[in-house]
């Protein structure tokens, strides 16, 4: 089969070549181009000589793989930052105090900001979620507000709100991820240009903020004042 298809395939790279060597491309880089399209031919060509054109070939297959070796110790370099991060949630005690929380979440905003991505935080995060997690993402979203992330946070908060007892959580988690919400919308304030906040969304928050508001965990705390500030600047 290769063979039947060989003699219309070189025609079709030289005819490539001839046609667009006109626009002064260098006719290799168009014959690569052209090859590469021929699912056979990179295999084909390694086992032939055309001049310096195998060397070339060579050279660029070799750059890939080098390239492709990179991305995969860059992936592996990314995924270690994460699970790096989630150990540092895992720090995360509910009865410890105010202090060590507050030096924690400085801990956990200083790795956030070396995270390719906070993606990874936002996933799965909902009312079942391990109360370190939602922490760590709240901390994290301080730092590198993620604008895709704020109906993830609007609905966490707005179901532990609807709960009593706010589902167990401390009120330093809550108030984090008020905060995480702050930063958002203070950014979509100060952005006249393009609306980063919908006016969907800012409804949501607003009615996030009068449960939290209303919450007997919350009412009489620093939370409450914060959902109130919030719901202002909406």
């Amino acid at each position: 089969m290769k063979k039947i298809y060989f003699i219309p395939a070189v025609c079709t790279v030289f005819i490539g070549i001839h046609i667009l060597t006109d626009y002064k491309i260098d006719q290799y880089v168009i014959a690569l181009t052209l090859i590469g399209l021929i699912p056979w031919a990179p295999k084909w060509l390694e086992s032939v000589k055309f001049g310096d054109f195998e060397a070339k070939f060579r050279k660029i297959k070799e750059e890939l793989d080098a390239t492709k070796q990179e991305v995969s110790l860059l992936k592996h370099r990314y995924s270690e930052l994460e699970d790096d991060y989630l150990n540092e949630c895992k720090k995360f005690d509910p009865d410890a105090s105010p202090q060590v929380l507050n030096k924690l979440a400085t801990s956990l905003k200083g790795k956030a900001k070396g995270l390719s991505s906070v993606d990874f935080l936002f996933r799965d995060l909902n009312l079942n979620s391990p109360q370190h997690i939602a922490f760590g993402a709240a901390c994290a979203m301080q730092v590198r507000p993620a604008f895709h992330a704020l109906d993830a946070v609007t609905n966490l908060l707005s179901a532990l709100a609807k709960k009593p007892d706010i589902n167990g959580y401390r009120l330093k988690t809550i108030y984090r991820l008020l905060m995480a919400i702050d930063e958002v919308v203070r950014l979509n304030e100060k952005n006249q240009d393009v609306e980063l906040v919908s006016k969907k969304q800012s409804e949501s928050i607003k009615k996030m903020t009068v449960l939290v508001v209303d919450n007997p965990q919350c009412r009489n705390d620093d939370t409450a004042k914060l959902a109130s500030k919030i719901a202002e600047k909406l």
